[in-house]
């Protein structure tokens, strides 16, 4: 007798009901027809009517845009496995199996890997590609792994070791002097998690042609939490709007903030314990000091920021300083002339900030391998970053308080983090160089005689016609951004931040190391409106008393300076690299500098003058 053939159409819709409204899944819609119909199937039979139907059974995930630009992000950017990014995607609350999330990665044409006739052609990319982007001298610093990383965001090339050996082959000059560059040998700084430490400072090296760069890292994870280019890096306001922004970017503070002594920290730590402050307690319940919030030193003992200076100089900041330096020898930008300053920034500002953010892309998402150290941790800055459990990590940040946070917010909303030039000089510089024929420059372009980089001839013939402009006298005046808002006056005017270098000053005194050498009040005889001295001599004593607080935080490290003279001068005479070696004659005289400084202006030297 043939067996009788069920019939489900009558429950199609309910069975589409169950599966895509409710989620269940099939075996669950098996159990339900047979509970409640006494409809008795098997799970084969319930397939093949969902299939004859055209009822889907898996989540519809490609038509879910986030999910795809998240993939997106991390095969190109992350480069991560799909093993890791199923990790990644569970934490974002995306529930998806390996099999799906490959078939999807392959959908979107995004291969891992090359097979056969593939990889022959793969190769020919490469070479394509490598031959590129050397003529254009943008990758020729880049280590194995920066390399890797940035040829596959931009060309979606797949074959880490087959591109270096294909490097190797074709541009040997350039990988050998790498591979024979001096080791450093560093101490060891060992944290639990992201966000415990934060290690901020500047990068002066094209602070002479108005270029300032401040940045900071997380130390636990290598990642590069922000980074300024703009012309006021050296700027306590700039400094506390960067630090700000990204407090209210991430909603958490770390717990810890390194710094050198420049001045320009001190509205930023003044924030920052002020924050702390309102946010935690020690764990035995008693306030925090400022050590526990803020801890200033030199930059030997802020090593994490000064090792990935060292980093973005070789990789794209140190091809531009010299770059500059050749400008300046042939008196093509001469500092002193406004029409020079100006043009330079309209052309280099954009380039700069440009590089500086790919560089910082392809840093945050490259892998760190495996070291000897136990205390480095192996992984890609991105990752361990913002999912420190996969990587052992403990997430350490503090929540911050939104309404105290807004309060300061409030008082630099005016400040323009991105502003280089006036907004009218902007606009005026910006519609010249359209119509000379270079919108959209970048640091690679060359013209037709492939000697000559476009941004090289689009700043002369600004330049030329700014110096016009000027001397015609006409009406639309040029000129540049009003130097910063002076601190002092910037804080006294600010209710919480006034607050909050009150409680930063008082800290400091309790902790016997004066931070800011702006807070030591003066009991001037008379005063402005601002607070500041009248009388010349009285200004002249808080210039001295400053000096002697500076050197009173410093004194203590002559010793060291004196011990890092004889390292450097005994790692020049053992490298044998031309390029370590100017980097450590430029360190050894700023060193000897300090030295001289501290032994000719010592306290000796200014109460002197204090009691004169």
């Amino acid at each position: 007798m043939p067996r009788v053939r069920i019939n489900l159409e009558p429950h199609r819709d309910q069975i589409r009901e169950w599966l895509e409204d409710e989620g269940l899944t099939q075996e669950e819609v098996v159990a339900q027809l047979a509970s409640r119909h006494g409809i008795r199937i098997a799970a084969r039979t319930m397939r093949r009517f969902l299939t004859a139907a055209g009822i889907g059974t898996a989540l519809r995930y490609e038509d879910d845009h986030e999910l795809r630009r998240r993939i997106l992000n991390f095969h190109y950017m992350v480069q991560c496995s799909d093993k890791e990014s199923i990790a990644m995607l569970a934490l974002d609350g995306f529930e998806v199996s390996q099999r799906r999330l490959q078939r999807m990665r392959l959908a979107m044409g995004l291969k891992q890997r090359s097979r056969g006739a593939c990889r022959a052609e793969m190769d020919t990319r490469m070479r394509e590609a490598l031959d590129q982007e050397m003529e254009q001298g943008h990758i020729e610093d880049f280590g194995k792994m920066h390399l890797y990383q940035y040829m596959r965001s931009q060309y979606n090339i797949a074959g880490r070791e087959r591109l270096y050996r294909i490097v190797r082959d074709r541009y040997p000059e350039v990988v050998e002097p790498r591979r024979q560059k001096a080791k450093r040998h560093r101490g060891k700084i060992i944290v639990p998690g992201p966000l415990y430490s934060l290690s901020m400072d500047g990068h002066c090296k094209l602070e002479k042609w108005g270029i300032q760069i401040y940045a900071a890292i997380d130390v636990y994870s290598r990642h590069i939490v922000w980074i300024y280019i703009g012309i006021t890096g050296r700027s306590q306001v700039s400094v506390l709007a960067q630090y700000l922004a990204t407090a209210k970017h991430k909603g958490v503070i770390p717990l810890l903030i390194r710094a050198d002594r420049g001045a320009e920290t001190c509205l930023a730590a003044a924030a920052h314990f002020a924050l702390s402050q309102q946010a935690r307690t020690k764990a035995d319940g008693t306030p925090l000091t400022i050590s526990d919030a803020f801890r200033p030193g030199t930059s030997k003992e802020n090593v994490s920021i000064e090792v990935w200076w060292n980093q973005q100089t070789r990789s794209t900041l140190g091809r531009w300083r010299q770059y500059f330096d050749t400008l300046n020898d042939a008196d093509l930008y001469v500092r002193d002339r406004l029409a020079d300053r100006l043009a330079f920034l309209a052309v280099y500002i954009p380039i700069i900030r440009t590089e500086s953010l790919d560089f910082v892309q392809v840093w945050n998402h490259h892998p760190i391998r495996k070291q000897k150290g136990d205390h480095i941790i192996s992984g890609r800055p991105y990752q361990m970053y913002n999912y420190p459990e996969l990587s052992s990590g403990i997430a350490c940040g503090v929540p911050v308080d939104q309404e105290a946070l807004d309060r300061m917010i409030a008082d630099v909303i005016g400040f323009d983090l991105d502003e280089y030039l006036p907004a009218h000089t902007k606009q005026w510089c910006d519609e010249e160089l359209i119509a000379l024929g270079f919108e959209g420059l970048d640091g690679r372009q060359f013209l037709p005689d492939r000697k000559t980089r476009r941004h090289q001839v689009a700043y002369l013939q600004l330049r030329d016609h700014v110096q016009a402009h000027i001397n015609a006298g006409n009406e639309a005046v040029l000129d540049e951004c009003p130097r910063p808002t002076d601190p002092t006056k910037f804080w006294r005017a600010n209710a919480p931040l006034r607050q909050a270098m009150a409680n930063l000053y008082e800290a400091n005194v309790a902790a016997g190391r004066p931070l800011d050498l702006d807070m030591d009040p003066v009991d001037f005889r008379e005063r402005d409106a601002n607070g500041e001295a009248h009388n010349e001599d009285d200004r002249e004593y808080a210039r001295l008393r400053r000096d002697l607080l500076l050197h009173a935080n410093e004194a203590d490290n002559v010793d060291e300076n004196a011990e890092r003279r004889q390292e450097l001068e005994r790692q020049i005479q053992e490298t044998e690299d031309a390029g370590e070696v100017a980097v450590l004659w430029e360190e050894l005289e700023h060193t000897q500098q300090q030295l001289h400084f501290m032994n000719n202006h010592g306290p000796e030297y200014i109460e002197a003058f204090l009691q004169d």
